[in-house]
């Protein structure tokens, strides 16, 4: 039997997003306050560089209190993979703090994947 679950990742943690941006091979948050928002209104937070599906790098404003990122809609179909890596650095983290050992690995997917051992 297979459970359809919907998850929202919200984005949290500024040490858990420099990690990721670390393995993501890409520049270190940085705090601005940039034009991301419908409209042109301004959003405070921290910047990020996620890859795109074009090759390039695309930037994202992240609101660490609230766990909203915001980006251009051109890259929505990239942006969760960022997301995706963010939440296995932060189940990495959890488990890190928590003295609990794991097992980083790719499934026959191709999808990153991480393994608790409680």
């Amino acid at each position: 039997m297979s459970v359809h679950a919907s998850v929202t990742t919200e984005i949290k943690n500024e040490h858990v997003l420099g990690r990721t941006c670390a393995k993501l091979g890409v520049a270190a948050p940085k705090h601005v306050t940039d034009a991301y928002a419908g409209g042109g209104s301004k959003v405070t937070g921290v910047q990020v560089q996620f890859p795109s599906r074009h090759g390039s790098r695309a930037n994202a404003v992240i609101e660490l209190k609230t766990g909203v990122a915001h980006y251009d809609s051109d890259y929505a179909h990239d942006f969760p993979k960022f997301a995706d890596a963010y939440s296995i650095e932060m189940i990495k983290y959890m488990a890190e703090q928590q003295g609990q050992s794991f097992r980083e690995f790719t499934t026959t997917e191709g999808e990153a994947a991480v393994e608790v051992f409680v």
